[in-house]
């Protein structure tokens, strides 16, 4: 089982590394940028390396967060939880909960009982 949107997810990613990678080749042409501009360009593709590197540090986060939130990884999970809780917890704690209510009705019951036979 696939998650919904992980296919957007995956090409709204590569849509993004190819912006970025575009604009980076585009500044790499430096001598020309510099020559039409009049001034340097260096922080600029300083300052695109560094966007480059924490993009990539962010693609790799949300692969692990994407592995992460796969069906396989959380349904195991999720069945352990809640069905644990819900078929046998439960069922438990709602037999007990009959058990001690049926003891008190028939406790009230010898007890109306006998008061009536003094």
């Amino acid at each position: 089982i696939q998650n919904p949107w992980e296919d957007e997810v995956v090409v709204r990613v590569s849509q993004m590394r190819r912006t970025i990678s575009a604009v980076s080749e585009l500044l790499r042409s430096q001598n020309q940028i510099e020559a039409s501009c009049g001034s340097s360009i260096t922080p600029l593709l300083r300052e695109i390396d560094d966007l480059k590197m924490d993009f990539e540090y962010l693609l790799s986060g949300m692969s692990r967060a994407t592995n992460m939130a796969r069906c396989e990884s959380v349904l195991p999970l999720y069945r352990r939880v809640f069905n644990g809780a819900t078929c046998s917890e439960s069922l438990k704690g709602l037999s007990l909960v009959f058990y001690s209510l049926f003891a008190i009705f028939l406790f009230a019951i010898i007890m109306i009982t006998l008061r009536s036979a003094l």
